[in-house]
């Protein structure tokens, strides 16, 4: 196996006020492939490479703004998923890479398919697991009716709302926005907030999951700035300037022809299954994945078992077609 050391790593100044953080590990002759973290704001996992074969990789991670290493950590001025595909390209050119290939799960398949409708050129393939398309139905399904009804239990602690305010059907993300990121109150106060609204994500993520000792969780900086930065795009239904944006764009584009996997859990209550067909429909040269035992974490092994056995298929895939361009 080849070892995961980054031969570079460092900060890429992307505005006044924002500085990115990126990191590159494998074959630096390898096939470039960008990795692109969910959330937003959850940051790059530690085993994120782990899903690659590093001899034929050159695999390049980001932690978009306000995430993880980037600074400032937890900054919402700037902070759209417009700048985020801006940052990408950004990134590709100081690189000096022509394209490469897009590799996001969740909220990093949203990112990775933003940035293709705008920049196509650059994409020489997608794998993408865990659709999210960025639609308020989406997010509703979530957070508001829905996945409610599968874990009522957890739903009680994640719903911060007043009995008057329940009752009278107020938006629950406009709670947990207006008390992590335009209140006062005092940081232990928004850990422990951030704390429910994490909790509810990593709970429904899992399919084979055990249950969570969510009191002994360590709520540091970084998982605040991931609550804060998460419910500050859903509040504002992701930045796309209008509703199926991505599906809608789809239909304009050459993009459907790009190489594309597709692999969904068959019980992702995060991210409904529906989506991930109806943009396999879309996108003419995709192949959908089911993972019959998979939920929405990529981590447990049906799912990642499968994650990397089709994305050497996917590599295969776009290597034989750079060798007879």
């Amino acid at each position: 196996m080849v070892k995961a050391a980054s031969f570079e790593s460092g900060y890429l100044k992307v505005s006044s006020t924002h500085q990115i953080y990126f990191e590159e590990v494998g074959n630096p002759l390898g096939t470039p492939v960008l990795y692109l973290h969910g959330g937003p704001g959850a940051g790059l996992p530690n085993n994120y490479h782990s899903y690659f074969d590093l001899k034929r990789c050159r695999v390049i991670g980001m932690d978009q703004r306000g995430s993880g290493r980037s600074e400032p950590l937890g900054c919402l001025e700037e902070n759209t998923i417009q700048h985020l595909v801006e940052d990408i390209n950004v990134l590709r050119e100081y690189l000096g890479l022509t394209d490469w290939v897009l590799f996001g799960g969740s909220w990093g398949c949203t990112l990775a398919l933003a940035y293709a409708l705008k920049y196509p050129e650059n994409v020489r393939g997608l794998f993408l697991r865990g659709v999210f398309l960025g639609t308020n139905k989406e997010i509703q399904w979530f957070y508001h009716k829905g996945a409610n009804l599968f874990y009522p239990e957890e739903w009680k602690y994640f719903d911060i709302r007043s009995e008057e305010a329940i009752n009278s059907s107020s938006n629950l993300i406009s709670q947990y926005y207006y008390d992590l990121c335009l209140s006062d109150k005092p940081i232990y106060e928004k850990k422990e907030i951030a704390r429910r609204w994490i909790f509810w994500e990593v709970r429904l993520a899992m399919f084979e999951g055990s249950e969570c000792a969510k009191e002994e969780w360590i709520i540091t900086d970084e998982l605040l700035a991931f609550a804060q930065l998460e419910v500050h795009y859903f509040y504002h239904s992701c930045f796309f300037p209008y509703q199926n944006y991505i599906l809608e764009r789809l239909s304009l584009s050459d993009l459907k022809e790009v190489p594309t996997t597709i692999v969904q859990g068959r019980y992702d209550l995060v991210c409904p299954p529906r989506y991930a067909f109806d943009l396999h429909q879309k996108m003419t040269a995709s192949k959908l994945v089911w993972i019959e035992k998979g939920g929405h974490a990529s981590y447990e092994k049906h799912t990642k078992f499968k994650m990397i056995e089709e994305f050497k298929l996917l590599l295969d895939k776009v290597q034989y077609q750079d060798e007879y361009k």
